[in-house]
């Protein structure tokens, strides 16, 4: 959600009990009529018990998961007519169309960028801090003063946000008995290393560099753990950091080069690169789901697995191959290595004559066939300008009425004059020739001879696109088309519907209720749900009302009834 210009992100149980009240800048993100996604003011946010009961897991086929209730509705594309109607998901059939979020356009990222971080609130609120000369220690003993300090005060930077993408790929905070902490990144390597280093120089932080950092800092030990995710208490030895990693909140407010230099450390740390693009793979569903989310803010397109190992899910982003190129060109990386394996992934990727995505399509549709018809006809004459014979009486054109013979057995061409209802022979009629205008086809929508169909070279059926190629066809037309062109640009995929299954639950869920496009992006990776706020889901908080708002209760009760 946005509050205040601010991205955050966080469960939606947690929203609805610190803002369920207080709705006045809470934003949501959602899909507009033109498919494209945007930040939405909600109206309210509703709570419903949902004790014992079967939910539905829904999952697509770029990886994409939402849990919902049976009579919780999602987005659907009728195809025929390419529009989006909301389905209830016990109705929702495999291969069904869904949009998900791919991108985020640029006029909605906040343009408050918080460009500096005051390090005390973003601390444990429990603890007791000395600020002396612009550096922080914690008074927790009576030799505190021996710990090592730490800026009131950290720049958001590119140098700052590698720092913190290494961490979060490679890094682990430890605490010994005597409550030490040590904050360890382990990422075997000398150049990201020394790259990360920067940020600790900068902000005069003792560390050891070799390849690897270690830096024995309790006030960086507790910034980390709050807010970069906690420590798994289940868990012994290293990996305790890994299951509760996540994106921290002051990222997603920074302008595009921070935000990429963060993706930069990130990936440089954890991510690899595979025949298929780059992968980054995590035990800690919150870390992969906000890194996807700062792609899509910066644009990128990205496909998410959930694969079972052991006992613990894995959760995978992909950077698909077409990819590559922008990668590098806007994030890109420290490691050289890694930068030649991308670059010449990518130039095999080139090398072939065909790039298939059978992720990233635009649905056989016939609204789309017919759109791209009308469009195309608009350039194409329909008539052609023929010379015709004509009636010498009232020149108007004749037509062809076989021959007959004459005693010498020549035969003479014969013609009908319909306005004067006259036979003529062809050594009778005008020697004058006058044009008329002939229809291309005939009532059967048959080409005559000598006509250019209109969709030569263009594929008219209702086949799928994939995005790039529906785009060069666009272009290559110069197709004008809003509905097409808006397609095509749409920020979102037209994802498919691959596994649907119950699952058990006990508990709340929670709805938005967002103003006139009635829907919002949720779950792991992003995608767009209906705001089902219906009499039926609100009729527990409506009926528990005293008389003084009873009124006001059955108005908005039914007023729920009705859409826009």
């Amino acid at each position: 959600v946005k509050i205040k210009n601010k991205i955050i992100y966080d469960k939606i149980k947690n929203i609805y009990e610190l803002y369920a009240n207080n709705l006045k800048d809470l934003y949501v993100l959602c899909m507009d009529d033109d498919f494209r996604v945007k930040w939405v003011k909600i109206d309210k946010i509703y709570k419903h018990p949902a004790f014992n009961r079967k939910l539905l897991k829904i999952k697509t086929k770029t990886g994409r998961e939402i849990t919902i209730t049976p009579d919780h509705s999602l987005l659907v594309l009728d195809e025929d007519n390419f529009v989006f109607y909301p389905c209830k998901a016990e109705e929702i059939k495999i291969g069904a169309i869904v949009p998900v979020v791919q991108k985020i356009s640029k006029e909605e990222h906040p343009t408050q960028v918080q460009k500096l971080l005051e390090v005390k609130n973003y601390l444990p609120f429990d603890i007791q801090l000395e600020e002396k000369n612009g550096r922080l220690k914690i008074k927790d003993g009576k030799r505190y003063y021996l710990q090592n300090d730490f800026p009131a005060k950290i720049k958001i930077d590119e140098n700052s946000a590698y720092f913190f993408g290494l961490y979060l790929a490679e890094g682990s905070v430890y605490v010994d008995s005597l409550k030490r902490y040590t904050v360890d990144i382990s990422c075997e390597s000398e150049v990201l290393a020394q790259r990360a280093s920067v940020f600790l120089k900068v902000h005069k932080i003792k560390a050891k560099i070799d390849k690897n950092i270690r830096i024995q800092n309790k006030i960086l030990g507790l910034f980390l753990l709050h807010n970069f995710g906690g420590v798994d208490i289940r868990i012994k030895g290293k990996g305790k950091c890994a299951s509760c990693k996540v994106v921290p909140n002051f990222i997603f407010n920074q302008d595009e080069k921070v935000i990429a230099s963060f993706l930069r450390g990130y990936v440089d740390g954890d991510g690899y690169v595979a025949r298929s693009g780059i992968v980054c793979a995590s035990v800690s569903l919150d870390l992969i789901n906000t890194i996807n989310f700062l792609f899509q803010i910066l644009g990128f397109k990205t496909y998410l697995r959930r694969k079972e190992k052991g006992k613990k899910d894995v959760f995978v982003l992909y950077l698909p191959i077409d990819q590559m190129r922008r990668y590098l060109r806007i994030i890109g990386s420290a490691d050289k290595e890694k930068i030649k394996r991308i670059i010449n992934l990518y130039n095999k990727f080139k090398s072939q004559k065909k790039h298939q995505d059978f992720n990233d399509i635009i649905p056989a549709s016939t609204f789309i066939s017919k759109e791209i018809e009308k469009e195309h006809l608009k350039k194409v004459n329909k008539y052609k300008i023929v010379e015709k014979n004509c009636c010498p009486i009232c020149l108007l054109p004749v037509i062809d009425y076989g021959y007959y013979s004459l005693v010498s057995e020549e035969k003479i061409k014969r013609y009908y004059c319909k306005e004067c209802d006259l036979y003529l022979s062809e050594k009778k009629i005008s020697q004058e020739k006058t044009k008329a205008a002939v229809l291309d086809r005939d009532n059967l929508g048959r080409f005559y001879s000598g006509f250019v169909p209109w969709n030569k070279g263009l594929r008219q059926k209702t086949l799928t696109y994939g995005r790039k190629e529906f785009l060069k066809i666009l272009n290559k037309h110069n197709i004008k088309s809003e509905k097409l062109l808006s397609i095509a640009h749409s920020d979102i995929i037209f994802d498919k519907v691959v596994e649907i299954k119950e699952i058990d639950y006990d508990g709340y869920v929670y709805d938005f209720v967002v103003p006139k496009f009635e829907n919002f992006a949720s779950g792991f990776g992003n995608i767009i749900t209906h705001n089902t706020a219906s009499f039926a889901g609100q009729q527990e908080t409506y009926l528990n009302v005293n008389e003084k708002d009873l009124l006001e209760k059955i108005k908005y009760c039914f007023a729920s009834l009705f859409t826009d």
